[in-house]
């Protein structure tokens, strides 16, 4: 705490000849390009997270065209602790603490949308689409797309009438360093691509 630098822990570092195991975060961090939401009224910040480890060891690699260059050898779709491999989060960050999680069995939550009236929205992997309550991410109402959401939410108002957007559609496949989790998120619901609205109840 008193310089900021990292604690590194030797046995989590990959290199040639040695496969670090149970390194979490994964590669694609905690928390990725999946918009998160502020709610400027109460400070909050609603945040689609990763909860995922992998094993990873560095190799040599030729150049192919098109291919991935990496020079590494891993797998990214372990669970992190816990179990569950994704997780919508509301932090306070003042007081540097969570106010709820709701946990998802599969990575990939999508964008979250925090509404003036107390309700945010996000997508998952298997093609819902929720409406949590702010205060305590208390499920309110939800939707079956269809098709895997990771697209943020929008919202917009026509003539005094408050709608949500969303864009479903889960990616044609899954890149292969997903593993036997890359599996279970293409069987977790069709290759898709649609656009839904929803009018906001009075």
């Amino acid at each position: 705490m008193s310089t900021g630098r990292p604690i590194e822990n030797p046995e989590m570092r990959p290199r040639q000849g040695y496969r670090a195991k149970g390194v979490c975060p994964a590669a694609i961090g905690a928390k990725n390009w999946m918009p998160m939401a502020l709610n400027p009224k109460t400070g909050i910040l609603f945040m689609p997270t990763f909860n995922l480890c992998m094993d990873m060891e560095f190799v040599p690699q030729d150049y192919k065209r098109g291919a991935f260059y990496l020079a590494a050898d891993f797998e990214i779709g372990k669970p992190g602790p816990g179990g569950f491999m994704g997780e919508a989060i509301a932090w306070d960050p003042a007081r540097q603490e969570a106010v709820w999680r709701n946990k998802e069995a599969l990575p990939y939550v999508g964008g979250m949308l925090a509404t003036a009236g107390g309700v945010v929205f996000h997508g998952n992997t298997e093609g819902w689409f929720k409406a949590l309550d702010q205060k305590n991410g208390e499920l309110l109402w939800k939707f079956l797309t269809g098709s895997g959401i990771s697209a943020g939410p929008m919202t917009y108002m026509i003539d005094g009438k408050q709608y949500v957007a969303v864009v479903s559609g889960r990616t044609h496949s899954i890149p292969p360093f997903f593993g036997e989790t890359g599996r279970k998120m293409m069987a977790a619901s069709a290759e898709g691509g649609a656009l839904f609205v929803f009018a906001l109840s009075e």
